[in-house]
């Protein structure tokens, strides 16, 4: 009963953190995405198979996907890239951390 209450406290957490947060598995696929991470690119990200990368401008997915490899293999990965915005039509530069959990 308290684990259910802390995970349902720590899901609004995250929701409502002010930073764009999404947590991918080891495919790469967005498993979810807070608000803030909506507004910086316009999309909700409700289909599970949606690969992170494939928000990250074409000039940099093969950077990105390299790193996420990386830290697959445990290391601590920060990257700037930037990413496409689905409304505005313009692109956004943002700070991508890989952690394994």
């Amino acid at each position: 009963m308290i684990m259910k209450r802390l995970d349902r406290l720590n899901t609004q957490l995250l929701k409502e953190y002010s930073e764009g947060i999404f947590f991918i598995n080891c495919e790469g696929d967005i498993m979810f995405s807070n608000e803030a991470a909506f507004k910086l690119t316009g999309n909700e990200h409700k289909e599970k198979s949606q690969q992170l990368t494939a928000l990250i401008h074409t000039s940099k997915q093969q950077q990105a996907q390299e790193l996420f490899q990386r830290a697959l293999q445990g290391e601590k990965v920060q990257f700037s890239t930037t990413i496409n915005h689905n409304t505005k039509k313009n692109f956004i530069w943002i700070l991508l951390s890989f952690l394994l959990s």
